[in-house]
């Protein structure tokens, strides 16, 4: 009798460290337990999971600008921050960039001009406005590109209510990289995080939020339900007569609405990823 250890009770026994989690992968692949198909890394997937992927660093980065040149207002010198702390984010920006900086000079008269703290302040936020500037100029490139390739690539999901380059192109990546899981729409669902968990007791019957899936996706999904609750009227009037006063937020109806959109979604998607296919393989 030879006992079967789960990869659980593997860590469990002997640790969890990345060497650990080598040796264990390539025991795995050795002994033919390891069954899971490595994702592939090219074709028109992976040019769109580059690009979101680089898209959502530089907004964090962007983010980081703008919290930190926001923080440099805060102290900075009384006639500086009177004058560019009410300006919204459209006209702040080019003020900031605008400041007048550092003399040319060089050295210890460099150094000297520095002693004013007015001056370091100005230089600091004339920097930060200039990184933010750029920011957006390669944010806006970026957005340009994913639009053109999403709609290339998928143009029957991208013509759904509610779905732009950016939901679009999370759901190519989540279905490019699970390609074994659209084995049918309920199976999209649960890959998406969006079918129903049961969570009944006595009298109730009731479903629960499904945390499993990626996360990502079902993020995609929530805002799309969003934009249709705003302009899609057959959602609207879903909202109005399924909503009950019990249950104001709402959060049921974003449910139901989300495994809705996923059953609708699912067909263009596998017919865009077909598509998708064909189009590497007749290429030249």
């Amino acid at each position: 009798y030879t006992e079967i250890m789960t990869e659980p009770q593997k860590r469990r026994q002997k640790g969890k460290t990345d060497p650990l989690d080598a040796l264990n992968a390539a025991a795995a692949v050795q002994s033919g337990d390891a069954t899971a198909a490595p994702k592939v890394r090219t074709g028109p997937i992976e040019s769109v999971r580059v690009l979101r992927n680089t898209r959502d660093t530089l907004v964090k980065a962007r983010t980081a600008l703008w919290n930190t040149l926001r923080a440099t207002l805060v102290t900075a010198p009384d006639d500086l921050r009177e004058r560019l702390q009410d300006l919204a984010p459209a006209a702040l920006l080019p003020a900031c960039q605008d400041l007048e900086t550092a003399p040319a000079a060089t050295g210890a008269d460099l150094a000297r001009a520095l002693l004013d703290s007015a001056l370091g302040t100005r230089i600091a936020l004339h920097a930060l406005a200039a990184a933010i500037h750029r920011h957006n100029q390669a944010l806006a490139a970026l957005d340009t590109q994913l639009a053109a390739l999403t709609a290339l690539i998928a143009p029957r999901t991208l013509a759904r209510h509610g779905l732009g380059p950016d939901t679009t192109g999370q759901l190519l990546v989540t279905a490019g990289d699970n390609p074994d899981r659209l084995r049918s729409e309920p199976a999209f669902a649960m890959l998406a995080g969006t079918a129903p968990q049961q969570a009944s007791s006595g009298l109730t019957d009731r479903h629960r939020l499904n945390r499993g899936g990626d996360r990502h996706a079902n993020a995609a999904l929530y805002r799309i339900v969003l934009t249709r609750m705003k302009s899609h009227p057959p959602t609207r009037d879903y909202v109005a007569t399924h909503r009950t006063p019990n249950r104001s937020n709402g959060k049921h109806v974003i449910r139901m609405l989300k495994r809705y959109v996923a059953r609708e979604i699912y067909p263009h998607l596998t017919a865009d990823l077909a598509a998708i296919t064909q189009l590497t393989l007749d290429k030249p």
